[in-house]
């Protein structure tokens, strides 16, 4: 049986997200946060799709003070996750009683605009790599005889087959995660490293507890950051059918390694058809 008072974030579409902590519940859309205790819930059922549909106490009049109405939807990032939630709730509302006025009792807060450091050390040493590697590819094009060329046209293909499965493997365990999984409170204890000592990616081994009240220490988390992450807590999201298949909330670097490997896969695919069509029209 899920332990539904343990402490959880369930992201949810959209760039929504919602935390319960046991006490009140946070949501937040864009830069806007509502802060709802639990005696401000009336009701909480799952709404539709992957949902949870959320019901404030008192009269609907009271709604205009925070903006959120007198219910609101959640949209989970996933139906387990929403059941989660749910059950969450309905445990910490049976401890309690609804206030007369829930709506006074939402506070809502503007979060700041936050900004990403696009000119770290890493970032400049993975972008004078990669265009290093450009005009060393073009460098080639330009000098080469035929016979190079054609080592180069099934050379460069095959270099961005390796890329492409590489992405792939990237790529599907966050969709997994996306699918069924649920976030709770976890902490960074070390980390790993993958790749040279300028471009290195650094992985965080995360512990935490999943909502059945088992404990998994050390997991790799899926999700890459560039600096070496310091120990602290962070938002975990697992899978529940496979635990040790987890990750911390998605990164700048991550989506920005990602990136760049789609982009040089594309690259040596399309350099290879450019030269195929040299040497056929030449």
């Amino acid at each position: 049986m899920p332990s539904n008072t343990s402490p959880g974030l369930i992201p949810a579409s959209g760039g929504a997200k919602a935390r319960f902590d046991g006490r009140r519940l946070s949501v937040e859309r864009d830069r806007t946060v509502w802060h709802i205790p639990v005696e401000a819930i009336r009701s909480a059922e799952l709404g539709e799709g992957s949902a949870v549909s959320v019901e404030l106490s008192g009269d609907a009049s009271g709604a205009s003070r925070h903006g959120l109405g007198v219910s609101f939807s959640a949209p989970a990032a996933n139906v387990i996750a929403a059941k989660v939630l749910r059950d969450r709730l309905n445990a910490a509302l049976a401890a309690v009683s609804p206030a007369a006025d829930g709506h006074s009792l939402v506070v809502r807060e503007t979060l700041p605009r936050f900004r990403h450091r696009f000119l770290t050390a890493e970032f400049r040493r993975q972008r004078i790599a990669a265009g290093a590697l450009l005009v060393w590819l073009v460098v080639i094009v330009a000098i080469a005889g035929p016979g190079t060329l054609a080592f180069v046209s099934w050379l460069t293909p095959l270099g961005g087959f390796v890329v492409g499965i590489a992405v792939a493997r990237r790529i599907r365990p966050m969709r997994t995660l996306r699918r069924r999984g649920v976030t709770v409170p976890g902490r960074v204890v070390g980390s790993v490293s993958a790749g040279s000592k300028s471009s290195a990616q650094h992985y965080p081994l995360l512990t935490f507890a999943a909502d059945d009240g088992t404990t998994h220490e050390k997991v790799r988390s899926v999700v890459s950051v560039w600096a070496v992450p310091l120990n602290g807590t962070v938002d975990v999201t697992y899978d529940p059918e496979d635990p040790a298949l987890a990750t911390r909330p998605k990164t700048f670097s991550h989506s920005f390694n990602t990136v760049v490997m789609v982009a040089m896969g594309g690259l040596l695919v399309g350099l290879g058809l450019f030269i195929l069509v040299l040497l056929a029209t030449g």
